[in-house]
């Protein structure tokens, strides 16, 4: 067994030696010695500083430049190792993590400003590549201010996806939540950055949800000098208290430390701060930086100290006691004694000497079984003792940094297509739209320079503009208030169509060109509205080319199949369009007058969904987030639903590889964000799991205001039929709509840096909610319904004949696509 032992850690160390010099040779091909890393600490807090110690030092020792900022009285750790030391000093770090309640809302604000200033001012100076935070909350807003990364150090119960939440009261305001508020205010510019977190904790003691974010990791609790690989079931004696945050009487503690001394209990003791202490029998008054003997020597710990009081318990095999006084330590002990690692003692327990010596004879009397427990628990997170970890994830940070924001080849756009796509579905003017852009490239939008020029991502640059330029969501947005103003009225605090019906007349106009220098016989589908209880009275006035009539299935929706010969050697444009005019009748839930029912197979056909959904962890942690109930009326939880996916979405343009309803339900209770497709589809298969009849409906919607009564959609690559929107059936009232066009013009649109202008915030927040009740069970008379095939239908194709009969289909990647759809008001 000896042999085994002394083997396997000879094994482990050459192992740790391969892995440094693997780590040598990685280092250079990083370039790490020329990557600055600033770490923010909090220097009145002893975890924070030498948490960020110990990130520091990992990260040096794998070749990054690390200097460090911050000041208070335990910044002499960050000096003795050796770093250089900016000395930052910020009102928040002074006034603590906690504040007071009924304290001036206007120095906080003033303490906000001048910590973000200071900050900003040190980050202007150093031009540090990116930043790692422990415990500076006012770094979120500096970061997006100065569009720098952020790398955050914190606690995985601290996080919103935490799986055992313990809330703090009401009354407890945190610098978190009033920076949350303070930071609507005008700052001066906006930019972007990526913000990681390293959750310094472990899943087995706290676990986030099942989905956990992609920028989240576990680093374990960033410990120095724990070497978990010499223990074994060595003898252990003794307990060790660590009260430090104690606020009780500190007579009843004593006294049971008394009774527990007599006992021939040795007892090592950290007392509560400023108190008288008496000598206590068979113990000994230490201070915390005991702790790690203690952890070589004691068989139990009580009390509740920092995290690293009961990590080290944990890697060592030792069962706790929890005595807990705050809430990181509520969490821990109550973690514990789930895991049945040790037992939890209430706040009353500390005021009754009794109960305390009772509790302590209690796990002793057991404590083969705890010992048990823990040795194996140990044992199983021996692994997160390491914090190379952090380096790991830093490492493979930098190398996707360092590949230059490398756009994926099915969505990169060069500038000119790019300008072109944005000229033409916003207000904006190419010299406005390219100044954005500049902007946008000195601040980590997605882009490539290349030796033919600036590359863009379609979607992702699109999402960064409108997350980040304040003029380009400030521009948009009134545009199409502008335009809303037009379709919807106000009565009485509440939105409703502006008209019960309207005559369009609508112009398609498709425009087919290509950058490549060819002739390709072409086969195109043009969508065209079709009939339904609301859309009626479709009459084609006109098409060109004229020929296109004889492929035109008004039932079906489309100009089908239309042939066309294209040749584009000498850069020609081809224009399919056609002309028609239908009626629109705008949709107020309960107000149809039509009286509708479904047939039994019907309402098969609209509660069909994946049974593989049925008992996802997604899912049932969707209805509990929900809270229906068995006395939820189908109408009420269609609501509620649609409430949890549109108020807590922020609109975005994703990459979905499929958008089937399993795989956007499951995206949009993942990702943060989404758009039409994704989260009506979302929405249809969550009421559809209810039993509710939902269906999808596909179309296009006015866009820009053109001129007196008339408006636009007008897109460059990326068509104009294929806004989706959800229906869902209720009983008496029939097909009812809903539309998630909300979270582009609500709240969820909102971020840190989009909207500067504190009187245009105000009104995007004062809209909000009566837009996303006009949404459900409304619409205007601007929705044109088509068919639902048109989002698997290309608009062109190459159509070749082949010798074996079959034509060979294609869509090469030169052509170019414009669609412009123009509502004129008869």
């Amino acid at each position: 067994m000896m042999f085994n032992a002394i083997r396997q850690r000879t094994v482990a160390g050459l192992f740790k030696i391969i892995r440094r010099l693997e780590q040598k040779e990685h280092s250079r091909h990083l370039g790490r010695d020329k990557v600055s890393i600033l770490i923010f600490f909090h220097g009145f807090d002893s975890v924070s500083v030498h948490r960020a110690l110990v990130v520091g030092k990992t990260l040096g020792g794998r070749g990054y430049r690390v200097e460090f900022a911050g000041t208070g009285p335990f910044a002499d750790r960050v000096r003795e190792a050796e770093f250089p030391l900016h000395g930052l000093a910020t009102p928040i770090q002074d006034l603590g993590s906690v504040l007071n309640f009924g304290t001036n809302e206007a120095d906080h604000d003033s303490a906000i400003q001048q910590s973000v200033e200071a900050e900003q001012a040190l980050i202007s100076c150093l031009k540090p590549d990116f930043a790692i935070v422990d415990s500076r909350p006012t770094m979120r807003v500096t970061s997006a201010l100065a569009g720098i990364d952020v790398v955050c150090i914190t606690s995985a119960y601290n996080m919103p996806e935490y799986s055992y939440s313990n809330h703090s009261p009401e009354f407890v305001r945190t610098w978190d939540a009033l920076i949350g508020r303070t930071i609507h205010r005008e700052w001066p510019c906006g930019a972007t950055f990526r913000a990681m977190y390293l959750l310094c904790d472990i899943p087995a003691v706290h676990p986030l949800g099942s989905e956990m974010p992609d920028n989240y990791s576990f680093v374990g609790p960033l410990l120095e000098g724990l070497d978990v690989e010499e223990q074994g079931d060595m003898v252990r004696e003794g307990l060790y208290w660590e009260l430090r945050t104690l606020e009780v009487d500190w007579s009843s503690i004593q006294e049971a430390l008394q009774k527990l001394g007599r006992q021939g209990i040795r007892q090592w003791v950290v007392p509560p701060v400023g108190v008288h202490i008496d000598p206590i029998e068979n113990g000994k008054i230490v201070d915390p930086s005991f702790l790690p003997q203690a952890a070589s020597q004691a068989a139990l710990f009580a009390g509740g100290g920092d995290p690293g009081f009961f990590y080290q318990a944990l890697f060592k095999g030792i069962p706790v006691i929890g005595l807990p006084t705050n809430e990181p330590q509520d969490y821990f002990s109550d973690r514990l004694q789930a895991l049945g690692l040790g037992i939890k003692l209430s706040y009353r327990d500390f005021t009754r000497p009794m109960a305390l010596v009772q509790s302590v004879e209690g796990v002793l009397n057991h404590y083969a079984i705890f010992a048990k427990r823990c040795r194996a628990f140990a044992t199983d997170i021996r692994g997160w003792q390491d914090a190379h970890r952090v380096a790991d994830i830093v490492d493979g940070y930098w190398m996707n940094r360092t590949k230059k924001n490398q756009l994926d080849s099915q969505y990169q756009m060069s500038q000119r297509d790019f300008v072109r796509q944005l000229s033409l579905s916003t207000v904006l003017n190419d010299e406005q739209i390219e100044e954005m852009l500049e902007n946008g490239c000195n601040h980590q939008m997605p882009h490539e320079v290349r030796p033919d020029g600036i590359w863009y991502d379609r979607f992702d640059s699109w999402n960064w503009l409108y997350d980040n330029d304040a003029r380009f969501f400030a521009r948009d947005y009134e545009a199409r208030e502008e335009m809303r103003s037009f379709f919807i009225t106000k009565k009485n605090g509440a939105l409703h169509p502006a008209m019960d019906r309207q005559r369009l007349q609508l112009t398609y106009t498709f425009t087919l060109s290509a950058i490549e220098d060819a002739t390709h016989n072409m086969r195109v589908f043009l969508p065209y509205p079709i009939a339904t209880d609301f859309q009626t009275d479709i009459k084609l006035l006109s098409c060109h080319p004229t020929e296109m009539q004889e492929h035109f299935l008004p039932h079906a929706g489309f100009f089908y199949g239309c042939p066309a010969v294209c040749d584009f050697s000498s850069g020609e444009a081809y224009t399919f369009s056609y002309v028609c005019e239908l009626t629109v009748y705008s949709r107020v839930m309960g107000t149809t007058g039509i009286t509708q029912t479904l047939t039994p197979e019907q309402f098969e056909c609209y509660t069909i969904v994946d049974e593989s959904l049925v008992e996802h962890p997604l899912v049932r942690r969707c209805w509990e987030d929900v809270g229906m109930d068995e006395g939820t009326s189908d109408l009420e939880k269609a609501r509620l639903l649609y409430d949890y996916l549109a108020k807590n979405k922020h609109f975005k343009k994703t990459k979905d590889t499929c958008q089937c309803y399993k795989c956007s339900t499951l995206k949009a209770l993942t990702d943060d964000g989404g758009h039409c497709i994704t989260l009506a589809r979302a929405f249809i298969a969550l009421c559809r799991l209810q039993n509710i009849p939902a269906r999808e409906q596909t179309g296009a919607i006015a866009v820009n205001p053109l001129g007196p009564n008339q408006y636009e959609n007008w897109t460059y690559n990326e068509g104009v039929f294929g806004h989706t929107w959800a229906e869902v059936f209720i009983a008496d009232f029939g097909w009812v709509p809903v539309e998630f066009h909300g979270i582009s013009i609500g709240t969820p649109a909102l971020t840190e840096a989009n909207v500067q202008n504190e009187v245009l915030r105000h009104k995007v927040m004062e809209n909000s909610d009566p837009y996303f009740d006009f949404f459900f069970g409304h619409l205007d008379c601007f929705h044109v319904v088509c068919s639902n095939a048109v989002k698997e239908m290309p608009p062109a194709v190459v159509y070749e004949e082949t010798d074996n009969g079959l034509p060979h289909i294609h869509r090469p990647d030169a052509l170019r696509e414009e669609y412009r759809l123009v509502f004129g008001c008869i």
